[in-house]
C-alpha cells in the first residue's frame, strides 16, 4: 500500500510540476532529486550507517528502495511550493517568471536574500516531516540504525541535520541557477546544476562528518552499536561503483532534459484545486504515515495531527488570498 500511495503522489507531483513550470523544469527537480537522495541515501547504506531490511515487490537504487528517492522529491517539491507561497509574494521560480534573471547585472540580491529564506524554510518544514516519520519508520522496520550518535525517538540526531542541509541546498541550487540562467541555453543550465546539485552532497557530507564525529563521543551518544565504519572494502568498492554507474546515468538523463521543451500547458486558473494540490498530496502522504503511527506509537499520533494543521492552513490561505491568486495566475501566463 505504501509503495501504491508513493507512485501515486509522485505522478501527482509531475503534473502539478509540469502545470507551473514545464516540461524541462520539471524532469531537472525530478532527477536531480533522485541523484541527491539516491547517492546519500546509498552512501550512508554502504558504510554502515543504517540499512533496509530486503522489501518484496520495490525497485532498488543499489541498496536504497526506489520509493525513497521519490518520497524525497515529493517532500521536497512541495516544501518548496509551500515557502515559495508564504515568502517574498509569490516571486521567483516558482512561476515562469521572476526577478533575478538579468544576466547583464548579475544575481540579484533581494532575489539572492529571498531564495535564502525559501530555501531554509522549506528544508526546516521537510525536516519537521521527517521528524514525525522517521520515528514511524524504525519502530516499523522500514529502515533500521546502526552507528554509534545521539537518538530522538529512535533516531540520530544527525539525520535531521541531514535533512535540513540537504533540502536546503538541493531548493537553495535549484532557484538560483534554474530561474538565474533561465535565458540560457538549456544544456549549459543542466550543467550548472548539476555541478550544484554534487557540491551540495560534497558539503552536506562534510558538515555531517563533523557532528558524526561529536556526537558518536562516549560523552554524547545514547544509543546505537557501531562506531561509522569508512574503511574501503571489496564489497563497498563494488556497491560504490553501482552506485556511480547509476547516478551517471541519471546525471545523463539530467543532460537529456535540457532538450524538452521550457513551455507551459493551458490552464484554467480559475481551478483552486491545483493551487492547493501540493497540500493535499502532504495530508495524504502525512495520514498514511499517521495510520501506521496510530498503530504502533500513541505519542507520535499527536505529533501528526498538530502539523495536520499546517496543511490545512496553506490550502485556506491559498483560497483567501485573492492577491496570491494573482500573482500565480499572472506568473504562469
Amino acid at each position: 500500500m505504501n509503495t501504491i500511495i508513493i507512485y501515486a503522489l509522485t505522478i501527482l507531483v509531475l503534473i502539478h510540476s509540469y502545470k507551473f513550470r514545464g516540461v524541462y523544469k520539471t524532469l531537472i527537480f525530478l532527477f536531480g532529486a533522485i541523484v541527491v537522495s539516491g547517492f546519500v541515501e546509498n552512501f550512508a547504506s554502504i558504510f554502515g550507517g543504517y540499512y533496509y531490511p530486503a522489501t518484496e515487490l520495490i525497485l532498488f537504487y543499489y541498496k536504497c528502495p526506489f520509493d525513497v528517492c521519490l518520497g524525497w522529491f515529493i517532500i521536497t517539491y512541495c516544501c518548496g511550493y509551500f515557502s515559495h507561497i508564504l515568502i517574498g509574494n509569490g516571486q521567483g521560480s516558482f512561476p515562469a517568471w521572476g526577478i533575478g534573471s538579468n544576466l547583464e547585472r548579475g544575481i540579484d540580491k533581494k532575489f539572492f536574500k529571498i531564495t535564502f529564506f525559501r530555501s531554509a524554510f522549506a528544508a526546516y518544514i521537510a525536516v519537521n516531516f521527517d521528524f514525525f516519520m522517521d520515528p514511524v519508520a524504525v519502530e516499523n522496520g522500514w529502515w533500521i540504525w546502526e552507528t554509534y550518535s545521539f537518538y530522538i525517538l529512535g533516531v540520530p540526531l544527525i539525520n535531521y541535520f541531514g535533512w535540513f542541509f540537504l533540502v536546503f541546498w538541493f531548493l537553495f541550487f535549484y532557484d538560483l541557477v534554474i530561474t538565474h540562467f533561465k535565458d540560457s541555453k538549456n544544456i549549459i543550465i543542466s550543467g550548472f546544476w548539476v555541478l550544484a546539485i554534487l557540491a551540495s552532497t560534497q558539503l552536506t557530507g562534510f558538515i555531517l562528518g563533523i557532528f558524526s564525529e561529536i556526537l558518536s563521543s562516549p560523552m554524547i551518544r545514547n544509543g546505537g552499536t557501531v562506531y561509522l565504519d569508512m574503511q574501503i572494502t571489496p564489497e563497498r568498492t563494488i556497491g560504490l561503483l553501482i552506485t556511480l554507474l547509476l547516478t551517471t546515468i541519471l546525471i545523463g538523463l539530467i543532460m537529456i532534459s535540457s532538450k524538452a521543451p521550457n513551455k507551459f500547458p493551458e490552464q484554467k486558473h480559475s481551478n483552486v484545486i491545483w493551487k492547493i494540490l501540493p497540500s493535499i498530496i502532504m495530508l495524504i502522504f502525512w495520514a498514511d504515515v499517521l495510520i501506521v503511527a496510530f498503530l504502533t506509537s500513541p505519542l507520535m499520533v499527536f505529533i501528526g495531527f498538530t502539523f495536520d494543521i499546517f496543511f490545512l492552513g496553506i490550502c485556506v490561505y491559498i483560497i483567501i488570498n485573492k492577491n496570491l491568486n494573482k500573482i500565480i495566475m499572472k506568473g504562469s501566463e
